[in-house]
């Protein structure tokens, strides 16, 4: 898979609004999705996380199924549960951009006992995720960029 063009460091988001995650697709089928540490949980209390880690194999010549998981915690450590997405990125022709169709997002929420709480995204509605290749002076990142450091 090393010469997958999935296989590299991303910077993604789901839209300009959300959150940005920094991955990495590796060589060996690994995945790491560097995430926002805490989250309003849903219930006004704050929730803390885990970097997403995973797999990711290929589906194609320029497509991938990739799975991470996320521990879920309070801020005590008690664990709450773990969220697994599973999303399918597609390259882009010149292989520096990559989507996935939120309609076929999922991602699967269980508690501390890994009992299924909900699965997000059955009805088709999530947003696209949109990832840009990193590379040596430039991080992703829309506009100018250069090395060694950003214009």
């Amino acid at each position: 898979m090393a010469a997958h063009p999935l296989a590299g460091a991303w910077l993604v988001s789901t839209s300009p609004s959300m959150a940005t995650a920094i991955c990495t697709l590796n060589q060996d089928g690994t995945a790491l999705v560097a995430l926002p540490v805490c989250e309003d949980n849903g219930s006004g209390t704050v929730a803390y996380t885990t970097p997403g880690i995973g797999t990711w194999q290929s589906e194609g010549s320029r497509g991938g199924y990739v799975n991470v998981v996320q521990v879920l915690s309070h801020a005590t450590g008690a664990l709450i549960g773990t969220r697994s997405t599973h999303y399918f990125p597609v390259v882009g022709e010149d292989g520096k951009s990559f989507t996935a169709e939120g309609r076929f997002t999922r991602v699967v929420v269980r508690d501390s006992t890994g009992q299924l709480i909900k699965i997000i995204g059955e009805d088709g509605e999530l947003p696209e995720i949109s990832g840009v290749r990193m590379s040596p002076g430039s991080p992703g990142f829309p506009g100018p960029t250069g090395s060694p450091a950003e214009v």
